[in-house]
């Protein structure tokens, strides 16, 4: 029993989302060229990754006279307050420093790949002579 894919069917995917890469150009000369880094979003400034980290529960003065029950409720929710510290930016900078490592590793291993190809294709040639 065999079945065939039809490559022109819509991919299904399960979960999260497919995006469309929008390639800007590297801030960085030595990243240019590299489609991976290309298509990265540009590093978010210390300013922009608090605003986006950080989270502060909606508060109502209203809550403290509240019965006992809406109050817990109220605490529970108060876990969810977030302030980034130093060591949260420190990490999104290696994380992003690490992508960006990894994608040049990528392309070095590419490169050596191609280069062992053709010194493999120089020395069948020079047997065959």
């Amino acid at each position: 029993m065999s079945t065939k894919m039809n490559s022109d069917a819509p991919m299904t995917v399960c979960r999260g989302s497919i995006v469309h890469a929008a390639y800007r150009k590297p801030e960085i000369a030595d990243h240019a060229g590299n489609p991976l880094e290309e298509a990265l979003p540009p590093m978010l400034t210390t300013d922009q990754l608090i605003l986006r980290l950080q989270h502060f529960p909606d508060f109502s003065e209203s809550i403290r006279k509240a019965n006992d029950e809406v109050r817990y409720l109220a605490i529970q929710n108060s876990m969810r307050f977030f302030v980034p510290l130093d060591i949260h930016i420190d990490l999104y900078r290696r994380l992003t420093n690490a992508s960006v490592v990894a994608s040049a590793i990528s392309s070095l291993a590419n490169s050596h790949r191609a280069i062992l190809n053709r010194v493999e294709r120089a020395n069948s040639m020079c047997k065959t002579l």
